[in-house]
């Protein structure tokens, strides 16, 4: 899965939608993000999303990081930048099941 900051910006204190229904279950994901900022990750509804936040930063580090979180299929992602806007470079997000 791709998203493109550039193409769709997410403001900073704003959970934005970076995947509407995972694809599969998934036993862990990886995360590659290139915007250059902190986030937070929830797999909740809209409206929800603060509770149902996982309890990982993603550091603006341009690598990839593995979380061993548990995705049912269907669940909506959504990240929350914590330092700056994501207008600029793509997450990517691979599903392990």
């Amino acid at each position: 899965m791709l998203y493109d900051y550039a193409a769709s910006p997410i403001l900073m204190g704003v959970w934005g939608e970076v995947l509407l229904e995972a694809p599969k279950p998934a036993c862990g994901v990886e995360i590659f993000d290139s915007s250059g900022c902190a986030l937070k990750i929830s797999l909740g509804p809209v409206g929800q999303e603060d509770s149902f936040e996982v309890p990982y930063t993603i550091t603006p580090n341009g690598s990839a990081i593995f979380l061993p979180i548990e995705v049912a299929r269907g669940k909506r992602i959504s990240v929350q930048p914590i330092d700056d806007d994501a207008d600029v470079g793509l997450i990517i997000i691979n599903f392990f099941g």
